[in-house]
């Protein structure tokens, strides 16, 4: 019975990471703020400039943002490792008692 809990946390897992990192874009690294571009023309010239602005948005991405070990959890990478652990943990212990 524990080895089907374990197996299926891990299926819940990568298909909740995995419908996350869709509906946030399928980022490749994760980001803390998005990056927003405003045209601005100016009257006097007649020209027109792009203003870069960033707002705090976090976004889950593939991967992490930075190198660091604390920054590794926050990627759908780190999800469906942990998932796919879980899993051949589940099917271990399922074959174990099995073959006993």
């Amino acid at each position: 019975m524990l080895a089907r809990i374990i197996t299926w946390t891990g299926i819940v897992a990568i298909l909740v990471g995995g419908i996350v990192w869709v509906s946030h874009g399928t980022q490749w690294y994760s980001k803390d703020r998005e990056r927003i571009e405003t045209v601005v023309k100016d009257e006097l010239f007649g020209t027109e400039r792009v203003e870069i602005s960033f707002r705090p948005k976090y976004i889950f991405g593939m991967l992490p943002d930075d190198l660091d070990v604390t920054r590794f959890p926050n990627s759908y990478a780190f999800v469906l490792g942990c998932g796919l652990s879980a899993i051949g943990l589940g099917l271990y212990l399922r074959r174990r008692t099995r073959n006993q």
